[in-house]
């Protein structure tokens, strides 16, 4: 009797442990994709808008500048935005600014939602796209050298206490002994 009791209790605490990994696992995947996106959006982002700022620079209407990115597949996920904005435009049948605000809303980047704002702020007050293509052309390239430099940097400390840990602090024990 105290094993059938056991096992039941032992069951119903495997059951309630697989359903809440089975809630979590549900809960956390969306954000795993999500934060998978944006990291490659942002990783794409500055090359992206050096070809979005020179398409401009030839006086290319901004609908064919996204449209000639989503056909690239050189920017990975921003280009998959930017196939995001052609869709609402093609199928939809939004606007320009409409398809913009659409995607900028549901980006997962802050930097490209921030850039499509400054997209629509440009358009909508009648300014010239390339003066502000060429800003964030500059910022955002100034910004990839920076996090690269932090990367090359923070690879530099862990070879330089691999090094230390692993080749140099055994040979010294070894000289001490």
């Amino acid at each position: 009797n105290k094993t059938i009791l056991l096992e039941v209790s032992l069951l119903a605490f495997l059951a309630l442990l697989f359903a809440g990994l089975t809630y979590v696992s549900f809960k956390l995947y969306p954000k795993l994709i999500c934060s998978n996106r944006k990291r490659n959006i942002d990783a794409t982002l500055p090359y992206a808008v050096n070809y979005i700022a020179s398409m401009s620079k030839a006086g290319v209407v901004p609908a064919e500048i996204f449209r000639s990115l989503a056909d690239s597949k050189m920017y990975g996920e921003t280009a998959v935005e930017a196939r995001y904005i052609i869709r609402e435009i093609k199928i939809f049948g939004e606007d320009l600014i409409t398809a913009l605000k659409n995607v900028a809303s549901t980006t997962p980047s802050p930097r490209f939602h921030e850039f499509l704002q400054g997209i629509i702020t440009t358009i909508t007050s009648g300014g010239e796209l390339s003066p502000y293509m060429k800003v964030k052309t500059e910022q955002y390239m100034l910004d990839n050298r920076r996090q690269q430099k932090e990367f090359l940097d923070t690879l530099g400390l862990i070879a330089e206490a691999y090094v230390t840990a692993f080749v140099a602090g055994p040979l010294f024990l070894i000289v001490l002994m």
